[in-house]
């Protein structure tokens, strides 16, 4: 019996190191797929993209756009996202790419929840704190994009 399930538990620990290192591979290719769907959109002709899209790509135009912005983060700052996402989704969450995941409890008060619009805003704040983006360099839609994901917070601090 012990024998066994010593035997056991080690398959259960190499399952479960493919299942990490899949997700990891996951994630890279994500950011792989998302660099080169954008050289394919800057390669079309006005009004191409769409088009190309549905002969090309089977998933549609909504995971391409996710994976086009999941590309858009500079690669100095992918390897944190591999190191820290669990799956794409995650990264997609963590980028604000797609909605966090339902209200969470805080730890040892379940009836206290973390609404998903403050959830949002702590993980934007630990990313920007981890990586200061150099505004001066921004481009302008680079810019617009980072005043929207900032919008909820200056919508709060002047709530105070």
């Amino acid at each position: 019996m012990s024998s066994r399930i010593k035997k056991r538990e080690s398959e259960i620990d190499a399952i479960c190191d493919g299942a990490v290192k899949a997700g990891f591979k996951a994630i890279a290719l994500a950011f792989e797929q998302g660099d080169d769907l954008i050289l394919v959109k800057a390669g079309c002709k006005h009004g191409e993209w769409e088009e190309w899209l549905e002969k090309n790509f089977e998933k549609g135009q909504d995971t391409a756009r996710r994976y086009m912005k999941m590309a858009a983060v500079p690669k100095d700052d992918r390897s944190r996202l591999l190191t820290e996402a669990k799956s794409i989704n995650d990264c997609f969450r963590t980028l604000g790419i797609i909605a966090p995941e339902p209200v969470k409890a805080i730890e040892n008060h379940p009836t206290i929840s973390i609404p998903p619009f403050i959830q949002r805003l702590n993980w934007i704040a630990e990313y920007y704190s981890k990586s200061p983006p150099d505004i001066d360099a921004m481009q302008d839609g680079e810019r617009e994009e980072l005043k929207t994901k900032l919008k909820p917070i200056i919508q709060i601090y002047e709530k105070l």
